[in-house]
């Protein structure tokens, strides 16, 4: 019983690191750009985090009463890996400017991302 639970342990942190390491490769990330337990240094907003804002957008407009012909423009975002990846954009609505933290889970979860802070600077 003891052996089934530790090959079961095993199994379990290898499929963890095997998705990790794959949602790294697919966004392009490495190891070298995130710091350990940290964000990543900040890049200019491009298609990765236009595209995952577009996945927040409906529930960052209801949040902030915004109507639909808002103008949102990303200016900068760094990522995180923790079981997921956290993107912290930096964007301005109109005269305002946030800090939105997204979360984006493992895509073996089948969850989507969520906005996790919308924080007014």
């Amino acid at each position: 019983m003891k052996k089934n639970l530790i090959l079961l342990t095993i199994l379990f942190t290898s499929i963890i690191s095997i998705n990790v390491l794959r949602v790294s490769i697919e966004n392009k990330t490495n190891d070298a750009d995130n710091k350990f337990g940290g964000y990543s240094e900040e890049k200019p907003s491009d298609e990765r985090s236009e595209k995952i804002f577009s996945l927040v957008k409906e529930a960052f407009y209801t949040k902030l009463h915004l109507q639909s012909n808002a103008e949102v423009k990303i200016h900068r975002y760094s990522t995180k890996i923790v079981a997921g990846i956290f993107y912290k954009l930096d964007l301005s609505v109109d005269k305002d400017n946030y800090t939105l933290v997204i979360f984006a889970p493992l895509p073996y979860t089948g969850k989507k991302p969520k906005i996790e802070a919308i924080d007014k600077l």
